[in-house]
């Protein structure tokens, strides 16, 4: 038994136990107004080869502190638009797992302001075409946090990442982070480095590049469902290579409690009732639409 009393005027409180043989334990403060912290240092600007990393097994650094986390889906460097950074971490996710198993969500480079620079740091500079990736363009304007009337630009990953995780989990794998309801930006968001019209857009998307728009009462918007991919085969699009992703990891796991198990005909029979199970389950909720 523990009988709570306040302390003081600033929230803290002593427990004390009535338990025989119990000290009193000590005042825990409960603060509920931002802390300053000082005396920290923050360390320079991280290099390129930094953000890279180096693959040696028990000294990974870098992207390489994701080896031994397969359960990984979207991964971006927000604002990193070096050219290395930025095909290590396609290449990262090409290879993952040894399946594949996550996307990289990548920002143009802020000084690309018009879109012909935009197309061609995509066809040109990056020498990468692949479904585990996804081009965001342009930056966007948001609210300074600090200074009134003022504003930040701000890459669009970290959005894209982020609504990406709220259309899986409430609609499904099927859907993308796009359109005026599920590629909806946060209100916070004031304007773009750069406004495009028609035009402009299906040049962004013939290119495998997902523009950002402003659409009347909804705001501002990502448009399109693309990857990376220049190969019509599906995979150019988002939702085909998620389920791809989804399902290798899937499977990956559930096998997994196979794997030790006598290679039998009851083994492998469990096996199929598993996996057809899971694609059951995935068709009843319309997961392949359309069929």
């Amino acid at each position: 038994r523990v009988q709570l009393t306040d302390q003081d005027v600033e929230g803290s409180f002593t427990a004390q136990s009535h338990m025989t043989g119990f000290i009193d334990i000590l005042a825990i403060p409960i603060t509920f107004a931002p802390v300053e912290l000082t005396g920290g240092m923050d360390g320079g600007t991280p290099s390129a080869s930094e953000w890279v990393g180096v693959d040696t097994a028990g000294s990974e650094t870098g992207l390489y502190l994701f080896n031994d986390t397969k359960d990984i889906r979207f991964l971006c460097a927000p604002g990193q638009t070096d050219t290395t950074v930025q095909r290590a971490l396609v290449d990262y996710c090409e290879s993952h797992s040894t399946k594949g198993n996550c996307k990289a969500i990548l920002d143009e480079p802020l000084a690309n302001d018009l879109v012909d620079e935009a197309v061609a740091f995509r066809n040109i500079t990056m020498q990468r075409n692949t479904p585990f990736a996804t081009l965001l363009y342009p930056w966007l304007y948001i609210d300074h946090p600090n200074v009134v009337n003022a504003t930040l630009q701000m890459p669009p990953s970290p959005f894209y990442m982020g609504l990406a995780s709220k259309a899986a989990n409430t609609v499904g794998i099927r859907q993308s982070p796009a359109g005026t309801t599920h590629g909806k930006i946060s209100s916070n968001v004031r304007g773009l480095t750069r406004n495009i019209g028609d035009t402009e857009h299906s040049l962004l998307e013939e290119a495998g590049i997902v523009p950002i728009r402003f659409e009347n009462v909804y705001g501002y918007c990502f448009k399109s469902s693309r990857t990376m991919w220049s190969v019509y085969d599906g995979y150019q699009y988002w939702p085909t290579q998620a389920m791809y992703n989804y399902l290798a990891a899937t499977l990956e796991n559930l096998g997994k409690l196979y794997e030790q198990l006598p290679n039998s005909e009851d083994t492998r029979s469990q096996l199929q009732t598993s996996v057809s199970s899971l694609m059951s389950a995935l068709h009843s909720n319309k997961e392949f639409y359309p069929e």
